[in-house]
């Protein structure tokens, strides 16, 4: 069997996992807060299905490259997610969770989630909904790829 194959079909495991654990945890979330519940559902499901799956891929690609793929991966995003995350100006658009924010805040109407002040709003830069969902639909897609290659061509032996 073609190693891409193998990788294919893991990573296809490992996103619908994720995005199945995210979606139902959101759900019994939204269940169980009741009537506060029922108007956040739409807003945030999409983007936790799009963000499961992209973290889903990036893990994969970092266990890929690496070694010892967990550790960097948690590394990831300890520093690249939650700190770049949250700086103003563009730097946060490495950040799958920015997008992911933008999905939320672009769809949230009536809610008004976001940032409160006027300082927040200007310094967080969002992008539209739209443009969010492509990006994380195309970083996953290449993600992908770029584990397929890696994985094809890369010779992992056990050292020690």
């Amino acid at each position: 069997m073609p190693r891409w194959i193998v990788l294919t079909v893991k990573a296809i495991a490992a996103a619908i996992l994720a995005a199945g654990w995210s979606v139902l945890t959101l759900a019994l979330l939204c269940r169980l807060a009741g009537e506060y519940g029922a108007p956040v559902w739409p807003l945030f499901w999409p983007a936790t299905l799009l963000g499961a799956i992209a973290y889903a891929m990036l893990f994969l690609t970092l266990g890929t490259l690496f070694r010892h793929g967990t550790l960097i991966a948690l590394a990831y995003w300890f520093f690249l997610e939650v700190i770049f995350g949250n700086i103003p100006g563009i730097i946060k658009r490495v950040s799958i969770a920015f997008y992911v924010r933008c999905i939320v805040y672009d769809d949230s109407g009536d809610l008004r989630l976001g940032p409160a002040t006027r300082v927040a709003r200007e310094t967080f830069l969002p992008v539209s909904d739209d443009l969010a969902k492509t990006v994380l639909v195309v970083s996953t897609l290449g993600l992908l790829a770029a584990s397929v290659i890696l994985f094809s061509r890369r010779e992992y032996r056990e050292l020690g």
